[in-house]
């Protein structure tokens, strides 16, 4: 019922919508609001209750709940350590590798006279990939703008400066996106860099690159 009361229009929940800026009404109907309910319900069954003939819960304890008595397996902190030691033994062996195949001494090096990307040629392709900062820049703005009303949401619970905007723009919505988009835009930083230095250091702009690029 606490549910089905704070996800819908209840004035006995009115408070705690405040405290999480969520609009009034979130699921407006009410047999959605009870299915949602149920399946917290699961969730939360399936991480306490144990297994037939079984020691731990349908989700290996986790996460664990000590008050009632559900602890993590060992078997979860013996491969957790298995898992590291894994991962520097790998890492271990491939610096071995190196420094038995490529020699004790490092070779010398020879710089170039000029900065060679100051003689730089801007392709077509290179071109192309404006698009591709641009919206970076948008993705980057726009993150910040949503992380200041998020921010905000904390002193005024449902509004922005007197205005209602959880009606609109919950902070589940606001928060989502601002973590969402910060994954987005440096994704695209990464792909629009490489699609940009790539003609750039080799001196060779592959065919149909900047089709490829757009």
């Amino acid at each position: 019922m606490h549910y089905q009361s704070l996800f819908g229009n209840s004035p006995a929940t009115a408070g705690l919508r405040e405290a999480y800026a969520m609009k009034n009404d979130t699921v407006p109907d009410a047999g959605h609001r009870k299915v949602l309910s149920a399946f917290f319900w699961w969730t939360a069954w399936s991480t306490v209750t144990e297994r037939p003939d079984s020691n731990i819960s349908y989700t290996s304890n986790w996460p664990s709940e000590p008050l009632v008595g559900n602890r993590p397996p060992a078997s979860t902190f013996v491969w957790s350590a298995f898992s590291v030691i894994f991962v520097i033994a790998g890492i271990a062996l491939l610096g071995w590798h190196h420094a038995v195949s490529a020699g004790r001494r490092e070779e010398s090096h020879s710089f170039p006279a000029t900065d060679p990307m100051s003689m730089v040629r801007v392709t077509p392709s290179m071109k192309a990939t404006a698009k591709y900062f641009w919206l970076l820049l948008a993705m980057f703005l726009l993150q910040i703008l949503l992380g200041s009303i998020t921010a905000h949401y904390q002193i005024e619970g449902q509004y922005q400066y007197g205005v209602n905007l959880s009606d609109i723009l919950p902070y589940s919505i606001t928060r989502t996106w601002h973590t969402q988009l910060a994954v987005l835009w440096i994704a695209t930083a990464w792909l629009a860099t490489g699609l940009y230095i790539a003609p750039a250091i080799s001196s060779h702009e592959p065919k149909f690159q900047r089709l490829g690029v757009n």
